[in-house]
């Protein structure tokens, strides 16, 4: 009889860990309260229960998860764990360390445990020693993928060549988007574009949402192109303040010859005598319009920008689906604002 409930309770975990598996959480957490209903209370349920409410965001239910979890089983190391990536997931940085500590405490040869608290020492800026953490985690596992993450992280903040782990990172997760992002920031730093641009194409092919490998596809195509560069430069107001003045005293000088030549030239046939008056008409709301149009410019500066990104083999895998749109609205309207000027 003790055997069937056994097999029984076994049976209805491993349901529960495929429903998982497959993000059917609303399934797996019926099964593990029905477990605790059953009064399997074993380490095995609380956590996966913990873990389920995590990945459904319900973290009111994950806390009293957790406290219920360390009064039925005290001094077990992975509640502490996965408190801390509950506090985590909710801003709270210095409990959260102060958990994985205690997990740490209680459990020294979890690499997962230094791999967390790394993380967390790096969101709070200590670089040196969340690098001397994520040691500590590769010391136990050395081909610990977090931990190796962590490190390479904290070297290239500390302004030290990471080079070697990128590479070794690379051997172990092929298929993973962010170590392809790496190695290719590695080759970026090292001024090798074209082995760059593969990786970060890489890495977008595995995971087109990935951020990281987005922006060095970027920063490679300012490097290989001057145009580029600037263009670019512009759109996210890294030029010297020297450079935007000149460039905004030019557009100005533009659109009043430009207003000032086309005025004249389409004032309505029964108007001619006034033609010299139209003149002064044009010289004196040439400026303003000069102002509103640089307003205008700085409105669609960015999706102009991203337009003429679209035209470099690889600018479309820097831009998102949005900024795509934007930039073919902000093409079409200006064709049409040059139309009705032009015809």
């Amino acid at each position: 009889m003790y055997k069937d409930a056994s097999a029984e309770v076994n049976g209805l975990l491993i349901k529960a860990q495929l429903l998982q598996d497959r993000k059917l959480w609303r399934d797996a957490l019926g099964i593990y309260r029905q477990l605790l209903h059953q009064q399997v209370q074993t380490a095995e349920v609380w956590e996966g229960l913990m873990q389920t409410y995590l990945a459904m965001e319900d973290f009111e239910n994950a806390w009293d998860t957790s406290l219920r979890w360390e009064k039925t089983l005290p001094f077990n190391s992975r509640v502490y764990f996965l408190r801390s990536m509950l506090l985590a997931s909710q801003g709270e940085y210095g409990q959260a360390r102060e958990s994985i500590h205690q997990a740490l405490t209680l459990q020294t040869d979890q690499p997962d445990y230094y791999c967390l608290y790394a993380e967390l020492l790096l969101t709070s800026k200590s670089y040196k020693e969340s690098w001397d953490v994520s040691r500590q985690g590769l010391a136990i596992d050395a081909e610990h993928v977090g931990c190796l993450k962590i490190q390479i992280a904290a070297l290239s903040l500390l302004e030290y060549d990471y080079s070697s782990e990128a590479f070794h990172l690379l051997t172990l997760t092929p298929e993973d988007p962010m170590t392809h992002a790496i190695v290719g920031w590695v080759h970026l730093y090292a001024h090798r574009i074209k082995e760059a641009q593969y990786h970060f194409k890489t890495s977008l092919r595995i995971d087109p949402m990935v951020k990281s490998p987005r922006d060095g596809l970027l920063e490679s195509i300012k490097a290989n192109s001057v145009v580029y560069r600037f263009l670019m430069d512009c759109r996210d107001g890294n030029v010297n303040d020297d450079v935007a003045r000149g460039l905004r005293l030019g557009w100005i000088i533009v659109c009043c010859v430009v207003f000032i030549i086309w005025v004249p030239k389409h004032v309505p046939r029964e108007w001619q005598w006034l033609s010299s008056l139209n003149r002064v008409f044009a010289f004196l709301f040439a400026i303003p319009v000069a102002l509103v149009s640089l307003l205008f410019l700085n409105l669609f500066l960015k999706p102009l920008s991203n337009a003429a990104l679209l035209l470099h083999p690889f600018g479309k895998m820097c831009l998102e689906k949005r900024e795509k749109r934007a930039a073919l609205f902000s093409v079409g309207f200006c064709l049409v604002l040059i139309a009705y000027f032009l015809y």
